[in-house]
């Protein structure tokens, strides 16, 4: 009902051949409207239960690395939880682990196989992300390259899928490690060094 929605339904609604076309006209709107907002943290939405968003996090659910990428330049906060998702885990044992996950960009990013802009935060902006890679407390007992290794390779339903996910975790390690991830550091869940058998 908004203008912006309005402006995108008319941006997708055409044409195949039409398409490339759109999508510049829009990323060109998109940017201008970022420009020219003051706050880019103003927009908020309620994403139901216990999570809101943000015009960041929106563009996290869709892996929209470029207006991500304007966002955080024009000072989207990427840290600050907006509500929180709870995770467990069934271990072997019979004993099951669980814990609550913030909100954040980051998480968000992992939460919905967002990689190419993940790829882009931890390369472009690991400055804003180090402070979080080692962030972990009673409520919040995981880190990002947990969560990242537990959403990946732990959720492949078949071999392929493992195979893939495994490729894609040993791409992106180092770029977590680069923006200060620990592999020793222990969570609800173990250390990432655990999980990933080393």
């Amino acid at each position: 009902e908004s203008g912006l929605g309005q402006i995108m339904f008319q941006a997708y609604y055409c044409k195949d051949e039409e398409i490339p076309e759109k999508t510049a006209e829009l990323e060109k709107i998109i940017s201008y409207i970022i420009e020219n907002t003051d706050d880019v943290d103003d927009f908020k939405v309620n994403a139901g239960a216990a999570m809101k968003n943000t015009a960041l996090y929106l563009a996290a659910e869709v892996d929209d690395s470029q207006t991500a990428s304007l966002l955080l330049k024009k000072g989207a906060r990427d840290d600050k939880p907006l509500g929180f998702a709870s995770i467990s885990f069934n271990k072997k044992d019979g004993t099951v682990r669980k814990t609550d996950i913030p909100n954040t960009f980051i998480y968000r990013l992992i939460s919905f196989h967002s990689w190419n802009t993940l790829e882009l935060y931890l390369k472009d902006f690991k400055k804003q992300a180090e402070p979080q890679m080692t962030q972990v407390n009673e409520k919040y007992n995981i880190t990002p390259l947990v969560y990242f290794i537990m959403s990946t390779i732990y959720s492949a339903r078949s071999e392929p899928q493992f195979n893939q996910s495994k490729e894609l975790a040993d791409s992106l390690l180092p770029l977590f490690q680069n923006a200060g991830a620990k592999l020793e550091q222990n969570t609800a869940f173990g250390t990432a060094k655990q999980l990933l058998g080393m």
